[in-house]
C-alpha cells in the first residue's frame, strides 16, 4: 500500500479512487462482502461500509496497538 506523507487528501472518496484496485481489493475485503471488479465499484463498496456508524465500529474493533498506528 502506498503511504501519503505530505500530500493532502480532501476525502476519503478521493483517497480511495487515488489507490490501485489491488490495495481496494484488500480493503474491501474487510468488508466480507461480495466484491466487484471494477475500481470506481470497489471504492463505492468501501465508501458504503464506512458510512453512518460504519467507521466508528472499525475502530472500536482495533486494538490499542492497531488504534496508535493510525495517530
Amino acid at each position: 500500500m502506498r503511504y501519503y506523507v505530505d500530500a493532502e487528501i480532501s476525502t476519503l472518496q478521493a483517497a480511495l479512487f487515488d489507490m490501485n484496485s489491488e490495495d481496494l481489493k484488500k480493503l474491501g475485503a474487510l468488508t466480507k462482502q461480495k466484491l466487484p471488479t471494477r475500481k470506481g465499484d470497489l471504492a463505492a463498496v468501501i465508501l458504503q461500509h464506512l458510512k453512518g456508524s460504519g467507521l466508528r465500529t472499525v475502530w472500536q474493533n482495533l486494538d490499542e496497538l492497531q488504534r496508535l498506528a493510525e495517530e
